[in-house]
């Protein structure tokens, strides 16, 4: 579900759950245990494997879960959105496919993304299907991505082709698959040169207006009766 390659100094952790990288308390425990398993790198290249970087929340799981257990599974998210923000070398995110809805927030939480030239999916397409964003989600989208887009990236839950994706922020550059992880890992390696505590210090105060945590808020999101109605399609 996870995997986790070394680089030198450079850890390579990779969502790797045989279809589209969801994320539910099973990965995201997986991730959350790879990023303090990494505390020893340099820096951290974050990635995923098939033809999803992540589809975001596992649609299926979810409405299956009681309000305590679904609250559980947005506070995991929650931590290691934290635990990715907070990392204190660089992580930089290769963005191999798809990243839609909570794939995208795991993006926007990269010091640096790289995308691929193919036909893939970018944006947070929650507010399309009946799912507010949260606030912690909002300010993330408002400190990472371009100010003259971010109404259209947030309010009409719209989705990005990779040129697109480059002009809104979520992608900071691309290239073509075969050397996608190649760039990711040399920009790695040399952004993991840089002093260490001059850039813990610098990323805590780029960062350090961000909520800590999702907020009460964020459960509602999914049991409006849109968004119901639409998990309710994802059921098996």
């Amino acid at each position: 579900m996870i995997t986790l390659k070394k680089h030198g100094d450079i850890k390579e952790i990779a969502l790797n759950d045989g279809k589209v990288n969801v994320l539910n308390e099973h990965s995201l425990g997986k991730l959350q245990q790879a990023l303090r398993d990494s505390q020893d790198a340099k820096a951290i290249v974050l990635t995923g494997v098939g033809k999803c970087f992540s589809a975001g929340l596992d649609l299926k799981r979810l409405p299956t879960l009681n309000k305590p257990d679904l609250l559980a599974v947005l506070e995991l998210f929650s931590e290691v959105i934290v635990q990715l923000l907070n990392y204190p070398r660089p992580v930089i995110a290769a963005i191999n496919g798809h990243a839609i809805a909570g794939g995208a927030v795991l993006s926007l939480c990269c010091d640096q993304s790289i995308g691929i030239k193919r036909e893939v999916k970018i944006g947070l397409s929650e507010v399309a299907v009946g799912m507010p964003l949260p606030s912690l989600v909002v300010e993330l989208a408002r400190h990472r991505l371009a100010p003259t887009k971010l109404t259209q990236a947030l309010l009409f839950g719209q989705l990005y082709s990779w040129e697109q994706a480059l002009e809104v922020g979520y992608l900071h550059e691309a290239v073509e698959p075969e050397h996608l992880l190649d760039r990711a890992l040399d920009l790695a390696q040399q952004v993991s040169t840089l002093p260490g505590p001059a850039y813990q210090q610098t990323k805590a105060s780029l960062v350090g207006n961000l909520p800590q945590k999702l907020e009460a808020e964020a459960i509602g999101s999914f049991l409006t009766d849109q968004a119901q109605q639409h998990m309710a399609r994802f059921k098996s």
